[in-house]
């Protein structure tokens, strides 16, 4: 390989198993694609585990410019690798070791606390659960620990103090069917989540009736393996990369340290193991938030069910029985009254009004707008300005 005056010669060590690490790389290689002068060797890494000693080899060998990688254990190594003096970022390491403040070694990783919160919200949001619990796996992995210690901090504002266990655990089965039902289980990552699912299938606990699941990563290929689909967290693990490459950079210009940076979560992705159908007067508040946020996009009666995990029929019932109009009407209400305020704030067409609330056609728009005000929307136009100007 040719390597050009002042290029910089980086080695990237992620395990390339997991969709975290996967997106972690995606992240790095769009940075030193901008960079132009940044020449990236990926190193295989074989199970998660990486050979430290050939790595620091290899750098050596090579001179390499800068290191990114990440272990939670402390392999064969990497005290060596720490004090190589190499400007080095770390997405993982050993919960029990720190850098030494000197040195030019940054550590980029989630911000597992703020993990649990988000959870912790989501799950609360719900509104129907007797119990909360988080299950982890048994090794301590720091980010686990923070996991769970970010869930019950998030809980505790409630006044609720969460059930933990390990999925590993013998009497894992009997801790499941104790926990009050229905109950809401955050995980540590996507795989404990397929874990938990499986144990509840097993012993014929019903998802989420009885019991949800929120994983973390939101690893498709784990999350939409099994029935009922797994909900998860969303990290930003192509942040995390992005982020790693921007501080080795800078360690690799000015040969200071940098601070522990923490990557935040994007959000949840909400499947079917925690859509539940909510009590009705809960349903047809979500329901007219729901319709209240995107009517503009065109959406159906259909689409609220959908969004709310309840049948159209179902959904239809409730806004007859409980708020007194259909879920057609309401919807239909809804964009008009949008409208409205369009027609006297603007000179816009009425096409252009109609397609801004979310109508399929102007034709569409003026006959529902008539049949409810007795006039076109031209006219109401034309008869409520004078007002509107006199006020």
């Amino acid at each position: 390989m040719i390597h050009f005056s002042g290029m910089k010669k980086i080695i990237v060590a992620l395990s390339s198993n997991s969709c975290a690490m996967r997106e972690c790389i995606v992240g790095i290689l769009n940075y030193a694609n901008s960079k132009k002068n940044w020449n990236v060797q990926l190193m295989s890494v074989a199970h998660q585990v990486i050979d430290i000693p050939s790595l620091l080899s290899g750098a050596n060998a090579a001179k390499i410019d800068g290191i990114i990688t990440g272990v939670t254990k402390r392999p064969p190594g990497f005290d060596d690798l720490v004090r190589s003096g190499i400007p080095l970022v770390l997405n993982n390491h050993p919960s029990d070791w720190a850098p030494h403040a000197d040195a030019p070694i940054t550590l980029v990783k989630d911000d597992n606390i703020a993990i649990g919160r988000i959870g912790a919200s989501y799950l609360h949001s719900k509104g129907r659960f007797r119990s909360f619990a988080f299950v982890r796996t048994a090794a301590r992995s720091y980010w686990a620990v923070f996991r769970h210690r970010g869930f019950s901090l998030g809980l505790a504002k409630w006044g609720i103090t969460p059930h933990a266990h390990k999925i590993e655990q013998d009497d894992f089965d009997d801790w499941i069917r104790r926990l009050p039902k229905p109950a809401a289980l955050m995980t540590d990552c996507d795989s404990t989540a397929i874990n938990a699912a499986e144990t509840c299938l097993r012993i014929k606990i019903k998802i989420p009736d009885q019991l949800a699941i929120l994983g973390v990563d939101n690893d498709e290929l784990f999350c939409k393996a099994i029935r009922p689909q797994i909900s998860s967290v969303q990290t930003n693990n192509a942040e995390m990369g992005r982020r790693a490459a921007v501080e080795l950079d800078r360690m690799m210009r000015t040969g200071k340290p940098g601070k522990t940076i923490y990557i935040k979560p994007e959000k949840i992705i909400e499947r079917d193991s925690t859509r539940t159908i909510p009590p009705a007067g809960h349903l047809i508040d979500y329901g007219l938030r729901f319709m209240r946020e995107n009517f503009q996009n065109g959406i159906t009666v259909n689409d609220v069910a959908d969004h709310l995990g309840v049948s159209p029929a179902l959904l239809r019932l409730r806004f007859r029985t409980i708020h007194g109009k259909s879920a057609r009407d309401t919807l239909i209400e809804t964009r008009l009254e949008k409208a409205k305020q369009l027609l006297l704030a603007s000179d816009e067409p009425i096409g252009r009004v109609a397609q801004k609330v979310g109508f399929a056609s102007p034709q569409r728009f003026s006959h529902c707008f008539a049949e409810r005000l007795a006039m076109s929307p031209s006219d109401w136009r034309a008869t409520q300005r004078p007002l509107s100007r006199a006020t």
